[in-house]
């Protein structure tokens, strides 16, 4: 929410003070070398999933569609310019039966127990359900 709070600032300042005006101009420079650093925050803020994950009759399904195969996988999260770790991302890879993959952001935590909970509850409800994949050898 604070990036929308940010850009919307921005903007209603550049809206009083006159685009065409100094001051007005001096703000819409700054702002504008800001957008980089604020952009991809806005839209992780404004992004909203939500996934069906299902174990139905000894088959997994995302969203309805049907899974052959599944990796959970843990990500750093660094910082913009020193890339420096600030948190974690777990994410749900998977393969659908009918062909096509997705990769699917499950959730951030801040500390290493905390994804490393989370991943731990994904591949237990992955296990119970048996996913396996085919060996590219018996693909045909």
């Amino acid at each position: 929410m604070a990036p929308l709070l940010a850009l919307g600032g921005w903007i209603a300042a550049i809206a009083f003070l006159g685009p065409t005006s100094l001051y007005g101009m001096i703000v819409l420079g700054v702002g504008a070398g800001f957008l980089p650093w604020l952009l991809p925050k806005l839209s992780a803020a404004l992004r909203i999933f939500e996934v069906t994950l299902r174990h139905e009759q000894g088959v997994v399904r995302v969203d309805q569609e049907p899974l052959e195969a599944a990796r959970v996988e843990t990500r750093v999260l660094t910082t913009f310019f020193t890339q420096d770790p600030k948190g974690y991302s777990l994410s749900l890879w998977v393969l659908f039966t009918q062909g096509g993959s997705r990769d699917v952001e499950l959730g951030r935590f801040a500390t290493l127990l905390e994804v490393s909970q989370a991943s731990w509850t994904i591949e237990a409800f992955l296990a119970r359900a048996s996913i396996k994949s085919q060996s590219a050898s018996r693909v045909r």
